[in-house]
């Protein structure tokens, strides 16, 4: 028999605060945007990788490179961003809100560093560019053109300055549920160890 896989990523986990604010943002979008399936804000994090289903093996190769991948960072201060929407606005498929400061260049160097190291290991590079976000939804038909997502994502701005501050990396496992997925932390990687 073999052994269990379990769906994993690493990812910085966004504060209570900011959680709450990317919720309010998603209720003014909501009245604005159909044939959306909203991400719960309660389960937003910013995903730096995503493994997948992995082994138990894996899981270990994992903690022991991101751990030397993080040991001589130090805290990180972000801000909310702008709306943004993958692969382009004219066919959404999914509507994602920005992460921005100027620690972002040292989050890319991570994240790059996170990937080089893993792929010595056994781990494939992703290929698409790191672009800091929070995924606030998936659209539901997508490749249908949704007229006015740019025009909302050009207007929706918040004016307020909500930052945050992540001093750990923290390696999730993720059960896929008819409700959502349910997510539990396998490891943290505290920033300076």
């Amino acid at each position: 028999m073999s052994e269990p896989l379990v769906r994993t990523f690493l990812a910085l986990e966004i504060p209570e605060e900011i959680r709450l604010r990317v919720g309010q943002i998603q209720g003014h979008l909501k009245k604005a945007l159909g044939g959306i399936r909203w991400v719960r804000p309660e389960g937003m994090h910013l995903t730096l990788k995503f493994f997948g289903d992995v082994s138990a093996a894996d899981i270990a190769a994992i903690e022991k490179t991101v751990s030397m991948s993080t040991d001589r960072m130090t805290s990180m201060t972000f801000s909310l961003g702008a709306l943004g929407t993958f692969p382009n606005a004219t066919r959404p498929r999914v509507l994602w809100l920005g992460i921005e400061g100027d620690d972002t260049i040292r989050l890319a160097e991570l994240q790059q560093r996170v990937e080089t190291n893993l792929e010595q290991v056994g781990f494939s590079k992703e290929k698409r560019f790191f672009t800091p976000h929070l995924t606030l939804g998936r659209i539901s038909s997508p490749g249908k053109k949704m007229l006015g997502i740019d025009t909302i994502m050009r207007d929706m701005r918040s004016p307020e300055i909500h930052s945050f501050r992540v001093d750990e990396l923290v390696l999730f496992k993720s059960e896929l549920k008819p409700t959502g997925a349910l997510y539990g932390k396998l490891a943290r990687f505290s920033f300076g160890g």
